[in-house]
Order: C-alpha cells, then sequence, then structure tokens
C-alpha cells in the first residue's frame, strides 16, 4: 500500500475485471437458462464456454517468447487465439441461426428471413474480427467504419426486439438473451476496444504499470457472443427440428478450429489478407509517402478525410515489432494557419489510442494504421488556408521529446513538423443572382468592386472585390490592377492574390463567396492626374491571363477589366 491506493498490477486489475465480468452472466445463464436447453445445447454450449474460460486465462497469463507465440497469445494485435475463438463462436452462431430458418417447420417468413438476416450479420462480423480486413481498410476511416457497425447493430437490436414481442411468450427470454449478447458484442467493439491505455492512478488502485483494455474488450467479445450462441440454441431446442448430435462429437469443431487456426497462422493467412488490402488502399485511395523519424517510426501513406465538420487524417505507419502499442510514442496533429503560424485546432493522441489497428508483422517491422481525428475547425477559421502539420513525439522518463525528421519527402515547417497538406473550412454562403462584373474561363467571378473617386500618392489606396467561385480553384492564380494616365497613357501596375495570403485560389471551392479590401501601395513619385483602373486573372506557373466576358457574354479585350476611374493627387 502506497499513502491511501493499493499498489496493483495492471494485469492484476485486468483478471479482476474479467472476473467480475464472467461470474455474474454465467452465473445468470447457469440459473436462468441452462434449465430450458435441450440436453445437446446444454453439452455444446458448456464445451464452447469450457474453452473460451481456458482461451482467456492463457491469454492473460501468457508470456510469448517466439514470433509465433506473440501472433498466438499478443492480445493487443488482431487474429490472436482469443479473438480466433471470438470469431469461430459468432460464426457458429451464424450458422445455427441460418439453421434454424431453414428447419424450423413453425418458422414464418418474417421469422425466416430474420434468421437468415441474422446468420448473414454474425458471418460478417466473424470474417472481420478474425481477418481485420474491414476495421483496416484505410478507404474505410475510423468514424465511417464505428458509424457503420452503430447501424448494423441498432437495425439487427430493433429487429430483434420487434421479433421478441412478435415471439410465443416462452420464447421471448432467448431473444432478450440474444439483445443481451449483441450489447456486450457493441461496447465491445465499439467503446471498449477504443479506450485509451490508462496510467497512474484508479480509484482506490495506483497501477505500477499501464492498463490496457484488449484483455476486457476480447472477454466482453466472446461472452456476448456465448450469450447469442445460447439463444440460437435456445431456440433451437423449442423447435420440432432437433439437429442429430452426440457429445463426442461437441469435441470435432473445436478441434477443427484448432487445427485449422494453427494452419492458418503456419501460412500467416491473416497477414496476407491484410497485406493485399495495403496494397490496395496504397494503389488507389491515399498518398504515398516517405517520412522517417529518429524514433524509427516510418510514415508509409496517408489518407484525409471530412465527415460532418469533423477532421480526420488516417496514417499507415511502421514501427519495430509491438514498439508501437507500447505507450511511449504518440503523434500531434495540428491544423495551421498558413499567414500567422498558429495553430487553430489540434490533438494529442499516443500512438495506439482510439483509431488504432494492427494490419500486420514482417521479420523487421509491424504495420499499423492509425485514424487522428479533430471534432471540430473553429468557424471563425473559414476561408481561411491551413496546413494539416503532423508531428510524432516520444515520452522519456515523464517528458515528452519531439522526434526530428531524418528525411521526408513531404514539405516540412520545422525539424520536426511535417505537413501532410493542406485545406480550408467552407463559409456557407447563400446563391446570387448578382449579374457578376466579370466571369473568367476558369469558373471564377468577380462580382464587384468598389473603387474611390482620388487618392493620394504615397499612401495606400483602398480598394473592395468581391468574387464567387463556380468550380474548385486546383490551381495558384493573380490578380493584376493596371493604373493607365488618361493624358500619357503611362501607367502603373500592383498584382496580389485575389483574396489575399489567406486563401490562394488553388484552395477555392464550388459555392465561395467572399471578399477582399486592397490596401494597394502608390508610389510617391505617381504623377497626378485621372487615371483609368484595371484588373484580370493570370495563371502564375506560366503567367498567362484569363480570358474573361462581360454580363452580355462580350470578351474584354486583353483580357482586362475596366473597373473605373480614380483621380490621384
Amino acid at each position: 500500500m502506497e499513502g491511501t491506493h493499493w499498489v496493483v498490477s495492471a494485469q492484476m486489475l485486468m483478471r479482476l475485471y474479467m472476473i467480475l465480468l464472467y461470474f455474474p452472466v454465467v452465473c445468470l445463464g447457469a440459473s436462468l437458462l441452462y434449465p430450458r436447453l435441450s440436453t445437446r445445447a446444454k453439452v455444446l454450449s458448456t464445451a464452447m464456454l469450457i474453452v473460451q474460460v481456458l482461451f482467456a486465462l492463457l491469454t492473460l497469463e501468457a508470456e510469448p517468447a517466439s514470433s509465433l507465440e506473440k501472433r498466438l497469445w499478443y492480445v493487443d494485435g488482431e487474429g490472436n487465439v482469443f479473438s480466433a475463438f471470438a470469431a469461430l463462436q459468432m460464426a457458429l452462431v451464424g450458422l445455427l441461426a441460418l439453421a434454424v430458418s431453414r428447419r424450423d417447420s413453425e418458422t414464418t417468413a418474417w421469422r425466416r428471413l430474420y434468421f437468415i438476416g441474422m446468420g448473414l450479420v454474425f458471418l460478417f462480423i466473424a470474417m472481420d474480427d478474425y481477418t481485420g480486413l474491414f476495421k483496416s481498410s484505410l478507404y474505410t476511416p475510423w468514424v465511417k467504419w464505428k458509424q457503420g457497425y452503430i447501424i448494423l447493430g441498432a437495425a439487427t437490436a430493433a429487429l430483434t426486439l420487434a421479433m421478441a414481442l412478435r415471439a410465443r411468450h416462452g420464447d421471448r427470454i432467448w431473444y432478450v438473451c440474444l439483445l443481451l449478447g449483441l450489447s456486450l458484442i457493441g461496447t465491445a467493439g465499439l467503446e471498449i476496444d477504443n479506450m485509451s491505455r490508462y496510467c497512474g492512478v484508479l480509484g482506490i488502485f495506483r497501477l505500477n504499470d499501464c492498463l490496457t483494455y484488449q484483455p476486457l474488450e476480447e472477454g466482453m467479445e466472446a461472452l456476448g457472443t456465448w450469450l447469442s450462441l445460447l439463444a440460437v440454441l435456445g431456440l433451437f431446442s423449442g423447435s420440432r427440428y432437433q439437429p442429430p448430435f452426440r457429445p463426442r462429437r461437441a469435441l470435432v469443431p473445436i478441434l477443427v478450429f484448432v487445427a485449422g487456426l494453427l494452419a492458418s497462422y503456419a501460412l500467416q493467412l491473416p497477414q496476407e489478407l491484410r497485406r493485399l488490402a495495403l496494397r490496395y488502399e496504397l494503389a488507389n485511395h491515399s498518398q504515398a509517402a516517405s517520412v522517417s523519424f529518429e524514433s524509427g517510426l516510418r510514415l508509409l501513406s496517408f489518407r484525409t478525410d471530412r465527415h460532418k465538420g469533423t477532421f480526420a487524417v488516417g496514417l499507415y505507419l511502421s514501427s519495430a515489432p509491438h514498439s508501437f502499442v507500447g505507450g511511449q510514442m504518440g503523434f500531434s496533429l495540428h491544423l495551421v494557419d498558413q499567414v500567422s503560424g498558429e495553430s487553430v485546432a489540434g490533438l494529442d493522441a499516443r500512438a495506439g489510442d482510439k483509431g488504432e489497428v494492427w494490419l500486420f508483422d514482417t521479420e523487421e517491422a509491424s504495420i499499423y494504421r492509425q485514424w487522428l481525428k479533430i471534432e471540430q475547425i473553429p468557424k471563425d477559421q473559414a476561408n481561411r488556408a491551413l496546413w494539416i502539420v503532423l508531428t510524432v513525439w516520444s515520452e522519456r522518463d515523464g517528458e515528452f521529446m519531439r522526434q526530428r525528421v531524418l528525411s521526408s519527402d513531404l514539405k516540412q515547417l520545422g525539424e520536426a513538423q511535417v505537413v501532410l497538406g493542406e485545406l480550408v473550412r467552407e463559409a456557407e454562403s447563400p446563391p446570387s443572382a448578382q449579374v457578376p462584373l466579370a466571369r473568367f474561363e476558369n469558373g471564377l467571378k468577380l462580382i464587384a468592386a468598389e473603387l474611390p473617386e482620388r487618392a493620394r500618392a504615397g499612401e495606400n489606396m483602398p480598394l473592395t472585390l468581391r468574387w464567387r467561385s463556380d468550380g474548385g480553384g486546383h490551381e495558384d492564380f493573380a490578380q493584376f490592377l493596371h493604373f493607365v494616365h488618361q493624358d500619357t497613357g503611362e501607367w502603373w501596375g500592383y498584382d496580389q492574390q485575389p483574396l489575399g495570403p489567406r486563401l490562394p485560389t488553388r484552395l477555392w471551392y464550388s459555392g465561395l463567396a467572399d471578399s477582399e479590401t486592397w490596401q494597394a501601395p502608390l508610389p510617391d513619385d505617381l504623377p497626378a492626374g485621372r487615371y483609368a483602373v484595371y484588373t484580370g486573372l493570370y495563371r502564375t506557373r506560366d503567367l498567362m491571363r484569363i480570358p474573361a466576358t462581360d454580363g452580355q457574354g462580350q470578351r474584354f479585350p486583353d483580357s482586362r477589366i475596366e473597373l473605373g476611374l480614380i483621380l490621384i493627387e
């Protein structure tokens, strides 16, 4: 004991969590559900529970040494023995649900469709839980992957509740059991699996190491699947069709599972599937990168994603085997204003926090995908160019140290900051029926210009320009001002970006409506007189002017739009 806290290891605390999880659920099943099962169903469910508990204990107590043992028992990774057994149970639930829909002579059309759908749902979850293809796909951002499972789970729960209300009184308990199982599976996969590691004080306990929640997630998922299995077996027990079953045959699927699991790991099937998925994503749905940090971490590829006001970056990363999830490495993702250089939104996350998925191991490194999500870009930052900046850090003796970039094919803002790209928060703009002053061939429109009647040489001349865009910019354009003396024909020019450096035209978007007030610096020696003021656009890469037309579709000579006359004093 240390002060007012009990010092415990994270492993011991996880054992306590697992006991508190399994004990009440197993007691509930033994007292309320087992008496309603047929003898065959009792044998099968008991055998699955015993093997499940055995694998849970081995996972908690195992201290793997070789790479094969780590793949088999390392619970933080996908495809370990415990998660593979949970996938086997899910597949068994799916197959039994399909069997109920086909064999039960009392099954109505709606009940048959329900069990077919339930069977397919469990088979899909089993496949994804073992291979991790859907969760590990960079094309499926973490936020969308989570939303997809929430929608699937909510729909399944709603249909199960509807079936319970329509079922016979004796069958309702099985639907309730199925709902409880689905709740445990959903909570494990969507909440527990995304909980960050915890270090320090937890209630009355002081942890002597960091607590990871993956064993609890796997236990809840396996236990929820076992309850779902009890529910389907209970519905089977109440049907007229009883499948042939002998107690000795209960060992057959378990032996087949063990043999298949060992063969799968010998062939590295899950890793091969993830490797194929990685190659597809790198080629089609992400931007390749080659960035090396002094910690040994390498950025292989990334993708940005925006969804309902949130902004996320998906990273494909390579690190030494299992070092990524050690809790000692982390990331900072910031949106940096390109003009002021200040961060307007950002987050800090440890490696392995929410959105992390292990993909596969090679002999030299492990490959991970990490999603970093910024919940909201401030509204006052609309129509401003932002850099997407990534920083990697590591914790050493309680201090967080930025990791220098050793090599990079991406732009850098500093020795430890990598620019992944740029973006702009779009502002909501109502449509306008006003006839523009000029339409440019690149889809940009000059709506209006407010020119002063007179100005003084040596001072700044204010000029307000209002713009709209019918399409994305994708390219940098500059705007020119030409002052042409009406008497002598001499002229003077001044150029800048239409909306200034805060929003280059390459980041303009369809529906943009914005204005900028220029402060054009007039030369001290600008001759006095009346000047005609012209403007236009040109591409910065080749200095070619962009043709423009007026409101009646007539082209402007020399691609110059006359804004009016001004008197220079």
